[in-house]
């Protein structure tokens, strides 16, 4: 069986050839249905599962890269070992949710944070906010990992306004995108 909000994405994922897009739980996970509902409505609830797998995978080859980039091998290992083995990962790499493509997103976010306080570049800064802009699209509450951020980046290295208005546009295009679609009320193959 499935958890109760797996439940809900498999269900309105095997109506979407019909029905459209109808969010699977309060405001919706956009960029994780936009892809999962097809997925699952044209393959079957294994290929949803094993998109979040591919997420999940993911997740934690980019964990272990930002703690080999601070820790020994060893260290680094045991970390993302953790990481891998807490309850939320583990759920989150075998059900038909939006977890994994969030957590993935924002480990890209964080590294290049990182990566543009060590080296503030533009493209650096623009992939972080590609990544926050996806993940907030993907679970809308990564909004506030997004703030964290850019309020640490101001503080922290007060980047320049040019790139800071690219980044900024960026960040709102990709967040507010599916949501623009699913406003329009049409979205994919049916119509809501």
């Amino acid at each position: 069986g499935l958890e109760p909000d797996a439940f809900l994405v498999l269900t309105h994922a095997e109506r979407f050839p019909t029905a459209g897009y109808v969010q699977s739980r309060t405001w919706g996970f956009p960029a994780y249905e936009a892809v999962a509902y097809p997925l699952v409505s044209g393959l079957g609830q294994t290929a949803g599962k094993i998109y979040s797998l591919g997420w999940f995978l993911l997740a934690v080859a980019l964990f272990f890269g930002l703690a080999r980039r601070q820790a020994p091998l060893a260290s680094a290992t045991l970390a993302t070992l953790g990481f891998a083995l807490l309850p939320v990962s583990l759920i989150s790499g075998n059900t038909l949710l939006e977890t994994s493509q969030g957590m993935a997103l924002a480990l890209v976010a964080v590294g290049a944070f990182f990566r543009w306080l060590d080296a503030p570049r533009p493209g650096t800064l623009y992939l972080l906010a590609a990544a926050l802009g996806l993940a907030t699209a993907t679970r809308p509450d990564y909004v506030v990992l997004s703030a964290a951020c850019g309020v640490a980046l101001l503080i922290a290295a007060r980047p320049s306004w040019r790139p800071a208005v690219v980044a900024s546009a960026i960040y709102l295009a990709l967040a507010a995108l599916p949501f623009t679609l699913y406003g329009s009320q049409t979205f994919g193959l049916g119509v809501v």
